[in-house]
């Protein structure tokens, strides 16, 4: 993202990235606005709220609500005895401005190309406590009533059409509060047209969530239960966090109805813990406000600036924010597609029942007859959990095998039998927690473990009565824990996959131990990172064709791994398409299992939406081939067959593709209906060497149907040749086709309910 961008004229024009030397007193002035291209943010002097926001692509302001427009910035301190305040800005104390590329020419409408905000300090917010070691005035009773000495500064600039970046710097002038968070830029009261209803929010949680109308959706009971990725009340207003890199994959949302849509993203190099977060008002007061939380270590006397934050209107839907993100992050990220024999596999078969709490299902010795029953399904990935002392979700990280499953010869000897046999094995280890009942804890778990600001460390338990603490992975001792436990797989149990449970889907934490070698609270991401880049060398010494999954995604952790396990825990609003489209080349591996849910006439349906998401997204089947299959639901694997056939005759197809979701598909919904007895659905690939396009389509009809692809104008009446891919895996011949003078195709479908057509240009 450059600072600057194209003005009226179409002219490039770029801006110094420093901070003004020199600021006005605001006095009076009215308010000021920051144009860029046709929108405009117009903010108060005094305070420095926002006031408007207006583009020409949608109807009236799109602040709506600007009663209940939030101060730009919120920041928490810790005290000297560890209590947390809230800080608020005071009044501006002053202000700058940089003209705009079109400032004073006829016809352009006056505004600033860039707009600077300084607070000379901040209060203590309503509700909050005063912090200890303040001198607070004598005359002074109330918390709002005198200065805390943090100076801000904040800045929002105009970059390309359309798009405004924002800068926020600190200084604590305190003698005594260490800065820890700042919540920047705050944005409360929109709402794009006339109609909130129509709105649709994208939300980076795990691989994606979307939205319709999340004015009401957020403030409903449905979102107020969902596990870790809750909306929860304050107030009059409801508020939904999820922190990067973790319950957030990504570092950026959309907003958008038929008319258009906002772009909000952190555009933050350092990729350090972030707070995501959706404000709403729910439907009394139908509002979205937006914000992200930084965290921060600025010590008495310190100072901290961040990297920009970006806010841009754009014609369009999500995809607009998608191709912004990746544009962005692309300069940061080594992102490349998987290669070899991985980029053909279909399908994993996952074990996680050799030990629970329940009881045992399988031992060691039951390995062979597990993977030829996979094999004969056409799977040879075989995954292996409850391996471990005390089974699933016990006694982590003691990861020896369990006795009563059978002795370490016997766990041998069955990986070396999948191994011998074509297969691979793949061993569960958790990278996130410790059992604190285990006799470790103590001596290593403790020093290991993730501190808050108290220094106590977080408690988590899964449904039954282990009390696990999460670990940072910042401390050097717990990644090497985990490195030796991979590399020793690798080496005693043909392990060539090592799934790294939790790393990319439960909720990273700030850590205060500083004896962890960490910079500051943030560096949760980091340290995961450095165990990826650790495990991922040691381990390939070993064996050089190793590979690693983990669980959900983030878009720091996925260029490490071959492939992510994709799901957000709640039947609704999943969405992977986002990352996907935004990452293209990262391998998703989706559930195609029946849900553990009693009535078939509710799970069969869920089974086959789930089944058609994996195929349209090109994703890895994860299959339990276990008692999912049995009563009601054992002919569904009859539908499975057929469909895993169909994968596999995709994937050396899939393997040389890139996804483009609806992209030229002017029929589909962007939005698409995922239900299994819905419409004609499709996603888009590109091929290269030779190029062509791959189209997969899903009929929920059970009738025929018809599907047009749109290559456009370029394309008009050029010859290709299209082949079909039948359900069951056979492709058909090639059939040479015209392309119209409108530049389509028009594919025609059976009843059956997955298609494909492969599409290449005639020399």
């Amino acid at each position: 993202m450059h600072e600057g961008g194209a003005g009226q004229d179409g002219q490039e024009y770029s801006w110094s990235s420093g901070w003004p030397k020199d600021y006005r007193d605001p006095g009076d002035a009215g308010p000021l606005a920051v144009v860029s291209g046709a929108t405009r943010i117009v903010f108060s002097c005094g305070d420095g709220r926002l006031v408007s926001l207006t583009d020409p692509r949608f109807q009236g302001d799109l602040l709506k609500f600007g009663a209940i427009s939030a101060e730009p910035f919120r920041i928490v301190a810790l005290d000297d005895a560890h209590h947390r305040c809230e800080l608020v800005p005071a009044q501006v104390a002053g202000i700058q401005q940089e003209p705009g590329p079109a400032a004073g020419r006829a016809g352009s409408r006056p505004g600033c190309g860039a707009l600077f905000f300084r607070h000379a300090g901040c209060r203590v917010a309503q509700g909050s406590a005063v912090p200890a070691g303040l001198a607070v005035p004598a005359d002074s009773d109330a918390s709002a009533e005198f200065l805390v000495p943090v100076e801000v500064n904040w800045s929002v600039r105009a970059g390309g059409p359309g798009e405004f970046l924002w800068r926020i710097r600190l200084h604590n002038h305190t003698t005594s509060l260490r800065l820890v968070e700042v919540v920047f830029p705050l944005l409360k009261g929109l709402s794009l047209g006339p109609d909130y209803r129509d709105d649709v929010l994208v939300y980076p949680h795990h691989a994606g969530e979307l939205t319709v109308n999340p004015v009401r959706e957020y403030s409903s009971p449905r979102f107020e239960g969902f596990s870790r990725a809750a909306s929860v009340r304050q107030g009059g207003q409801w508020v939904r966090e999820i922190p990067y890199c973790g319950l957030a994959s990504m570092q950026w949302l959309d907003y958008f109805d038929p008319a258009g849509g906002l772009y909000f993203a952190s555009h933050d190099k350092e990729f350090g813990l972030t707070g995501v977060i959706v404000y709403t008002g729910g439907e009394a007061n139908p509002w979205l406000g937006f914000g992200f939380r930084k965290y921060v270590d600025v010590a008495a006397g310190g100072q901290w600036a961040s990297e920009p934050f970006v806010l841009a209107v754009h014609n369009g839907d999500w995809r607009e924010g998608a191709r912004k993100y990746r544009a962005w992050i692309d300069p940061y990220l080594e992102i490349r597609p998987v290669a070899g024999d991985l980029a053909l596999e279909s399908a994993l078969a996952p074990h996680y029942n050799f030990k629970t709490a329940k009881g045992i299902s399988h031992r060691f010795r039951d390995i062979p007859k597990l993977f030829e029953r996979a094999r004969a399904e056409g799977i040879r990935h075989f995954m292996i959990a409850g391996w471990n002392r005390g089974g699933f979700d016990h006694d982590y990280p003691e990861y020896h095998p369990d006795m009563e499953l059978g002795s370490c010869l016997d766990l041998e000897r069955g990986c070396d039998y999948v191994e011998s046999h074509g297969g691979m094995v793949t061993f569960y280890i958790n990278a996130r927690i410790f059992d604190t009942g285990s006799d470790f804890f103590k001596p290593l778990g403790e020093e290991w473990a993730a501190k808050d600001h108290t220094g106590a460390w977080t408690r988590e338990s899964y449904g039954g009565p282990r009390v696990f603490a999460v670990m940072c992975p910042g401390a050097p001792g717990w990644r090497r824990h985990l490195v030796s436990t991979a590399v020793w797989l690798a080496k005693n149990y043909h392990a060539r996959g090592i799934y790294l449970d939790q790393l990319g889907s439960a909720t990273p934490l700030p850590c205060y131990d500083g004896s962890h070698g960490h910079a500051g609270i943030a560096g949760f991401n980091e340290g995961y990172v450095r165990l990826l880049e650790e495990v991922t060398q040691a381990v390939r010494q070993v064996r050089p064709d190793a590979f690693f999954l983990i669980e959900n995604c983030g878009d720091l952790y996925s260029p490490y791994v071959y492939a992510n396990l994709a799901w957000n825990g709640e039947f609704y609003d999943e969405f992977f398409d986002l990352y996907k489209y935004t990452f293209p080349e990262f391998v998703l591996v989706n559930m195609v299992n029946p849900r553990q849910i009693q009535d078939p006439a509710v799970g069969i349906p869920w089974f086959r939406r789930d089944l058609r998401r994996a195929m349209l997204l090109g994703s890895v089947f994860w299959i339990e081939l276990s008692e999912r299959f049995e009563g009601a639901y054992a002919p569904l694997l009859e539908e499975l067959r057929l469909a895993l056939r169909f994968r596999e005759a995709l994937a050396p197809y899939l393997a040389k593709a890139r996804f483009v979701a609806t992209d030229e598909l002017p029929d589909v919904p962007t939005v698409w209906d995922r239900e299994p007895d819905g419409p004609v659905t499709a996603t888009n690939w590109i091929l290269h060497n030779p190029p062509g396009r791959l189209v997969i389509a899903a009929n929920g009809t059970g009738r025929a149907a018809t599907l047009r692809l749109c290559l456009g104008a370029g394309c008009a009446g050029r010859r290709v040749t299209v082949r079909r891919l039948r359900l069951g895996g056979v492709w058909e011949e090639p059939q040479p086709h015209n392309v119209t003078s409108e530049g389509d195709l028009t594919f025609h479908l059976g009843p059956e309910p997955f298609a494909a057509f492969c599409v290449r240009w005639e020399e």
